[in-house]
C-alpha cells in the first residue's frame, strides 16, 4: 500500500510508471508530471481503467474512498466509466440549459431535474 508520502514524493521520469496501491488502485505518473488516480477492474470479462482523480486535488484517501465506490458499482455490473461519462454529460446538459434559460432570470434547480 502507498503512503501520502511516496504520493508526494513521485517525480515524472522519461517513461510513464504507476505506483500501486492495491485492489486495482494506482497513481499514474506519465513523463508530463501530472499525477492521476487510476482503477484498473474488470467488467464482463473484459479489462477496463477508470481515471477515479488527478493528484494533488485529490488526496491518497480520496483515491482509495472513490475506488471503493467505484468497486461496489463493478459488483452489481455497473460500469464506472460509461457512469461517469453519463454524469457528466448530464451535467453539461443542465449546465448548456442553466446558461439558455438563466439569461431571462430563470434558473433549472437540480431538484426539479428530469435528468437522472
Amino acid at each position: 500500500m502507498l503512503t501520502v508520502k511516496q504520493v508526494d514524493a513521485a517525480r515524472p521520469k522519461e517513461k510513464a510508471y504507476r505506483l500501486l496501491d492495491g485492489n486495482g488502485l494506482y497513481l499514474f505518473v506519465p513523463p508530463s508530471g501530472k499525477k492521476v488516480w487510476q482503477l484498473r477492474f474488470k467488467l464482463e470479462g473484459k479489462e477496463k481503467v477508470l481515471t477515479v482523480g488527478k493528484s494533488p486535488l485529490m488526496t491518497l484517501q480520496e483515491a482509495r474512498d472513490a475506488a471503493w465506490d467505484a468497486r461496489k458499482d463493478v459488483s452489481i455490473g455497473i460500469d464506472p466509466v460509461k457512469a461517469k461519462k453519463q454524469a457528466s454529460a448530464d451535467n453539461s446538459l443542465r449546465d448548456a440549459i442553466n446558461l439558455l434559460v438563466g439569461k431571462k432570470g430563470i434558473m433549472y434547480p437540480e431538484a426539479y431535474s428530469f435528468i437522472h
